[in-house]
C-alpha cells in the first residue's frame, strides 16, 4: 500500500458490540467501538509502529484475533479475550531484503490460520504464499506455492468450504495471467494442488473483471463442489434403493418358495386322507 493509505476491518463481538480497526496515517493499529446513536467513540491504542496492512478475524468464541508486521520486519500474532490484550512475534525478516504482503487471519475448527504473501521485490518477481497453525500447543509453518508475480503482487482470495480452506491466486507467466488454486486439507494438515493446469488464464485486462477474478473463480469452484455433492448424494440415494429393491425382491422371492412348499404340503395332506378325497369329489 502507498503512503498514508489505511486500512479498515469492521468485527462484531458475540454480544453484537461493534470494532473498526484501521490503522491510521502515523503507523499505528487502533479501534473505536460503535455507540448506540452516536456513531463511532473516540480511538484506541492496539500497537504502534506496525505496517498499514494487517488481518483480524473474530472466532467462536467471541475472540479477537490480529496478525500485523512491524516496520522492523517483525510478524506479530495478537489476541484480545474480552479484557486482556496478548501479543506472539512468530518470525522476523530482513525489511532491506524481504517484504511481505496481505497478511490474513481466520479461525477453523479451533486452529489459527495465518496467511501472507512473502518475497524480495527489489531484486526478483518470485513470491511464495506462506501459512502458519496454531494446533493449541504450537506454531506449524509452511510454505503453500511459489509464484512469478509483479513487483506489486496481485492480493490473494480465500475462502472457507467444507471444512477447508480454498484459495486462488495469480501469477504472471511471460505476460500471461494464470489463476491457480490450492486447497488446505484440513484432515491431512497440508496444501495441495488440484491441478497443474490453471483454472483461468488470460491476458492483462483493465476492466472489473480482472479486478474481481479470484472471487469469480472461488465462486465457480463452491457451485462445482455443490454440484458434485448433489451428484455423490444422488448416486448414493440411488445405490441405497438399489440396494433396497434387491432385497424387497429377494423377500418375495422366499415367500413365493413358501408359498409353493405350503401347497405341496397341503396336496401331500390330502392325498394321505382319503375321506377327503370322497368328499371333495362328491363337492366337485
Amino acid at each position: 500500500m502507498g503512503p498514508h493509505q489505511t486500512t479498515h476491518r469492521i468485527v462484531m463481538f458475540s454480544d453484537e458490540n461493534m470494532w473498526d480497526i484501521f490503522s491510521d496515517s502515523q503507523n499505528n493499529i487502533c479501534y473505536r467501538s460503535l455507540k448506540e446513536n452516536m456513531g463511532w467513540g473516540n480511538p484506541h491504542l492496539i500497537t504502534t509502529n506496525a505496517k498499514e496492512e494487517f488481518g483480524v478475524c473474530i472466532d467462536q468464541d467471541g475472540k479477537l484475533h490480529i496478525i500485523c508486521l512491524s516496520l522492523e520486519g517483525r510478524i506479530t500474532y495478537m489476541h484480545f479475550d474480552g479484557d486482556t490484550w496478548s501479543e506472539q512475534v512468530l518470525g522476523e525478516y530482513n525489511i532491506k531484503e524481504y517484504d511481505i504482503r496481505y497478511p490474513a487471519i481466520l479461525v477453523l475448527e479451533n486452529k489459527i490460520h495465518i496467511l501472507f504473501v512473502f518475497g524480495n521485490p527489489w531484486d526478483t518477481d518470485i513470491w511464495t504464499l506462506y501459512h502458519y497453525c496454531w494446533d493449541g500447543e504450537n506454531w506449524i509453518h509452511q510454505r503453500i506455492s511459489d509464484f512469478t508475480g509483479d513487483p506489486e503482487p496481485t492480493p490473494y482470495s480465500y475462502k472457507v468450504y467444507d471444512r477447508d480452506i480454498h484459495l486462488s491466486y495469480r501469477e504472471n507467466s511471460e505476460g500471461i495471467y494464470r489463476v491457480l488454486h490450492m486447497k488446505y486439507h484440513t484432515d491431512l494438515q497440508k496444501w495441495l494442488r488440484l491441478s497443474d493446469e490453471p483454472i483461468v488464464e488470460y491476458k492483462p485486462l483493465n476492466s472489473p473483471m480482472e479486478l474481481n477474478m479470484y472471487e469469480y473463480v472461488l465462486e465457480w469452484i463452491n457451485k462445482a463442489q455443490a454440484v458434485y455433492r448433489e451428484h455423490i448424494t444422488i448416486a448414493r440415494e440411488a445405490d441405497e434403493l438399489r440396494r433396497r429393491s434387491m432385497e424387497t425382491k429377494r423377500r418375495w422371492e422366499l415367500i413365493l418358495e413358501e408359498l409353493e412348499d405350503f401347497r405341496i404340503r397341503i396336496k401331500k395332506s390330502q392325498n394321505k386322507n382319503p375321506l377327503k378325497r370322497i368328499f371333495q369329489s362328491i363337492l366337485h
